[in-house]
């Protein structure tokens, strides 16, 4: 219990007649045995008088006497001398360890104290809620906490499944093909509608994917539950896309054995191998990657100056501590979505073109699995044309787009001949005007450009984007 007499110096009653007495003047305690017929000596505090002991008691703590957990510390401790919890202390001596030591020592056993705020030591010398003060820490500032990204969002799950599902596609489509008969341009065929029902049922399979902890046995989720589940939605989209305008069928069609089975291996891969590492891949937001670096995010419309004798860069994009933008995806991955995106621009672009050509009869477009690997190069180069122009050189956007097109060009001319020469060139250009050579031709200017630019919103994106496989 905290007391203080009217000469101003502090006292903590110890027991029933021992008191410890702080003399504020010189910094010193005394122990004073107490008796009933002495009491008066020292009086209780008043809750309504301006000396509560609570500073005394700080003032305590700061000469060394007393720590933040309520107990004697530092000046109090002498070697040799033992002291119980409830605060039987040695007298002063020549010999006592001083609290630098100590917290020395503490800090070589990895038991530091926990730092609390002034308000907690208040209440834990006062004997005031003191087992909350211990058990609640200053929380961690924002460069002390954890890095740890979230979940891709909704909008990019969907994404990268419509992508990954028009690849399969296309796959898919191109073994049946090549296989009913072998043609080297290894056409693919699909759709913007399947497109969409990809996005869709591999969401609602994710859902269900996730519920696997609640499977008594993984055997029968893996290989029972889960397939039954894929195989029962893809029939349900692919009955749903057979009614799509311009398909030609009025009613539904049953499945066949081979297709059961097709969809059963699929299955199997979606669960076993797609979902385990595309829900490895983290999303981190600018905010957060910009707090990872050190630099407090810049306001909108804000200037970034450059250094003295260095050219001024542009802010934004994902940076790496080096200055360098951050690579977020492994290279071999960021050219598996490279090439996937590839698919997903030709089927987009040849099916809207077969809208225009003949009108409602269009039912899906096609690629050729040489496209994979072609989209895949281009872009990866272009990325990395991006990354050393934008962020070394500080080039805008019409400024590199230039660049941007020209290398696009070489490329498809490069890839044409070499596939040309092999009968496997699945494009001509010959009936367009301003072609060359029937490989490339200006007519689609106005569709690399804005690939150009949108490939630059890619690179951003998956700058943020982060592999993190789970032992």
């Amino acid at each position: 219990m905290a007391r203080h007499n009217t000469t101003g110096n502090a006292g903590l009653e110890m027991g029933p007649n021992l008191v410890i007495v702080f003399n504020q003047t010189t910094n010193d305690i005394t122990k004073e045995n107490v008796s009933d017929s002495t009491s008066n000596t020292l009086r209780p505090a008043q809750e309504d008088s301006p000396h509560d002991g609570s500073e005394y008691f700080e003032d305590m703590m700061k000469a060394g006497w007393w720590d933040a957990q309520g107990s004697p510390c530092g000046r109090w401790n002498c070697r040799g001398k033992s002291q119980s919890r409830r605060g039987d202390i040695s007298t002063r001596s020549t010999n006592c360890r001083p609290q630098k030591e100590q917290e020395e020592e503490s800090d070589l056993k990895g038991h530091r104290p926990t730092q609390f705020s002034s308000r907690d030591k208040k209440k834990a010398l006062l004997g005031l809620g003191g087992e909350a003060a211990r058990s609640r820490p200053e929380p961690l500032s924002s460069a002390q906490a954890p890095a740890e990204g979230a979940e891709l969002p909704a909008w990019m799950r969907l994404y990268f499944y419509g992508m990954h599902g028009i690849t399969l596609d296309v796959l898919v489509s191109c073994a049946q093909r090549f296989a009913r008969s072998p043609d080297r341009r290894m056409l693919g065929f699909s759709s913007p509608y399947s497109c969409l029902l990809h996005s869709l049922t591999h969401f609602a399979l994710e859902k269900v994917y996730l519920q696997q902890w609640r499977c008594p046995s993984a055997f029968v989720f893996n290989f029972l539950l889960y397939p039954s589940a894929h195989v029962g939605l893809h029939i349900l989209a692919g009955q749903v896309l057979l009614l799509s305008p311009g398909s030609g069928l009025a009613g539904a069609v049953a499945p066949g054995a081979l297709d059961l089975a097709l969809q059963y291996m699929l299955a199997l891969y979606h669960s076993q191998v797609f979902l385990k590492r595309f829900l490895c891949l983290q999303y981190r937001p600018q905010r957060q990657q910009q707090q990872q670096l050190g630099a407090s995010p810049a306001p909108p419309g804000a200037r970034v100056p450059a250094a003295a004798g260095d050219r001024q860069r542009r802010p934004g994009g994902p940076r790496s501590t080096g200055g360098s933008p951050s690579p977020g995806l492994p290279d071999l991955l960021r050219f598996l979505f490279f090439g996937m995106h590839g698919f997903l621009d030709e089927i987009f672009f040849t099916f809207f073109f077969n809208v225009l050509r003949l009108g409602h009869g269009a039912t899906s477009g096609h690629t050729s699995l040489w496209s994979f690997f072609m989209y895949g190069s281009c872009s990866f180069v272009v990325e990395k044309l991006y990354f050393h122009l934008y962020y070394t050189c500080g080039w805008g956007t019409w400024k590199r787009v230039p660049i941007y097109v020209i290398f696009i060009y070489v490329w498809e001319l490069s890839w044409g001949l070499g596939l040309r020469m092999c009968s496997a060139c699945s494009w001509d250009y010959s009936h367009y005007p301003l072609n060359f050579m029937g490989l490339i031709t200006l007519m689609y200017l106005p569709g690399w450009i804005f690939l150009s630019v949108y490939q630059d919103l890619l690179s951003n994106a998956l700058g943020r984007v982060q592999y993190r496989p789970t032992n």
